[in-house]
């Protein structure tokens, strides 16, 4: 502004946040599952964080499959979200699934 004085004197505030969810439960184990048959567990993602957070979940083995939305989702600050997984074997062989962790992103 014409006229003012130097310096001009300003207050900045800043809210931190974490980018942390909390993955219940932390494992999923589905034991012992015959062929052909189909066995399902329910993972819950809660957002910890004060900002939205895109959720994706890597590529998926074989005979695992994800719901909603293929395992895509977008929470809103503390949302939980409720995933289905879901296992179905369609041959003899021992197979044991490790994953760890998801693929997620901060939303600005």
């Amino acid at each position: 502004m014409p006229g003012q004085p130097l310096p001009v004197d300003f207050t900045v505030r800043a809210r931190l946040t974490t980018s942390h969810l909390s993955i219940t439960p932390t494992t999923l184990d589905f034991g012992r599952c015959l062929t052909c048959e189909k066995k399902g567990l329910v993972l819950q993602l809660h957002n910890d964080s004060a900002l939205p957070q895109a959720v994706s979940f890597g590529a998926l083995p074989q005979g695992l499959s994800l719901s909603p939305n293929d395992g895509f989702a977008r929470l809103l600050p503390s949302e939980c979200k409720l995933f289905s997984f879901v296992q179905r074997v369609c041959s003899c062989v021992y197979a044991q699934l490790l994953r760890t962790g998801c693929h997620c992103s901060c939303a600005v």
